[in-house]
């Protein structure tokens, strides 16, 4: 009984609910003594109860294997619930890496999985470091193949407009271009190397503006 008490604990206030009607299906008091037996055939309203506890059951196992996005053999990146459409760009970007060379029939490269890797990291870094530091979720970008083996990370909102653009060697830095739409405009570089320069500062202006 402690265990099934400390695994209702881990469940959502709205599961908790559902798992106490079950409980109170199962559960029959006795007129004398305050014994408890439990139910010996199972009511439909019983069986139907324990078929929507399990839905969401699944349903919440979903949604947290959908926040945990493999990037190599040996590399898993997770995400907390808030940020689960960025983990599903992020998986949806992997068709970058399909390209071969020549993929536009004009002499283009094929995009390097290092390239792409640092890409995602980046961008997931600085999608947790905001949530953590600040409580707000970064618009979900577009992730896609930019030119030269580079990959960019694109926001277009009603907002403003921010154009990321990582290069495929390492030891250049990425350069970014983002405006309000109105009077703001940003532009420079990142290191994209260093979790010590996120530039958290540029989301946090764009995601802030009136």
């Amino acid at each position: 009984m402690e265990q099934l008490e400390q695994k209702i604990q881990k469940l959502s206030p709205e599961l908790q609910s559902e798992v106490e009607k079950f409980i109170e299906l199962l559960l029959v008091k006795r007129s004398h003594e305050d014994n408890i037996s439990l139910v010996k055939e199972p009511s439909v309203e019983y069986q139907t109860t324990q078929q929507r506890i399990q839905n969401q059951i699944d349903i919440q196992q979903h949604v947290q294997s959908a926040c945990n996005v493999s990037i190599s053999d040996h590399e898993v990146i997770s995400f907390p619930p808030a940020l689960t459409p960025l983990a599903e760009e992020i998986e949806h970007s992997k068709y970058i890496l399909e390209f071969e060379d020549n993929w536009d029939d004009e002499g283009a490269i094929k995009y390097e999985s290092a390239t792409w890797v640092r890409a995602v990291v980046y961008i997931s870094n600085a999608a947790k470091k905001m949530l953590d530091r600040t409580g707000k979720v970064i618009s979900k970008p577009t992730i896609s193949h930019g030119p030269q083996g580079s990959i960019d990370i694109h926001w277009s909102t009603d907002k403003y407009y921010l154009l990321i653009n990582i290069p495929m060697q390492e030891n250049v830095p990425a350069n970014f271009y983002g405006s309000d739409r109105k009077n703001i405009s940003l532009k420079g570089t990142i290191d994209t190397v260093s979790s010590d320069d996120l530039n958290l500062g540029l989301f946090f202006i764009l995601e802030n503006v009136q």
